[in-house]
């Protein structure tokens, strides 16, 4: 598998290849910023891989890290978590119901507003694209790369025999 700065560099290059293309070919300004910010937020902290608790985007999330626990529990590494486009909209969706609670246990507890505009961008569909984008080029590099080493491998184990 690649590790973690790979996965980053592949995804960042790549994705941001791609904003500007769409940029290029007519694609709204806020469109194709929407599109990156959702691509390099999921690199760096909606990953497939923060069902590992050694992660680096699990452990970018710092003293907010334990709110992943529960789904590292529920999802074991390369399960859901590294279904193209489900896994993204679970980690999504997962998070946004953290918000959620987080958010009525405040407005409860100490009386905060609800802070509504921050949801609205979850749900902004260029945002969404990106963090899309971003896993599928986790994926296809994990699938890309564990393949290789699988042929490597049983060339390996038929040279000996």
């Amino acid at each position: 598998m690649p590790r973690g700065r790979t996965h980053e560099r592949a995804n960042l290059i790549g994705g941001s290849l791609l904003a500007l293309g769409a940029f290029l070919l007519g694609v709204p300004e806020e469109q194709a910023l929407a599109f990156w910010v959702g691509l390099v937020f999921s690199t760096y902290f909606l990953s497939p891989d923060l069902d590992l608790h050694t992660s680096r985007p699990y452990r970018r999330w710092g003293p907010f890290a334990w709110i992943w626990y529960p789904y590292a529990l529920l999802s074991p590494h390369r399960g859901l978590s590294h279904t193209p486009v489900l896994g993204t909209l679970l980690r999504v969706g997962y998070l946004t119901l953290v918000y959620l609670a987080i958010s009525l246990v405040l407005r409860i507890a100490l009386g905060f507003p609800f802070p509504g505009r921050l949801l609205s961008l979850l749900y902004y569909t260029p945002f969404l694209l990106g963090a899309i984008t971003a896993d599928l080029g986790h994926i296809l590099l994990d699938r890309l790369t564990s393949r290789g080493r699988k042929r490597r491998s049983r060339k390996w184990r038929k040279l000996r025999t």
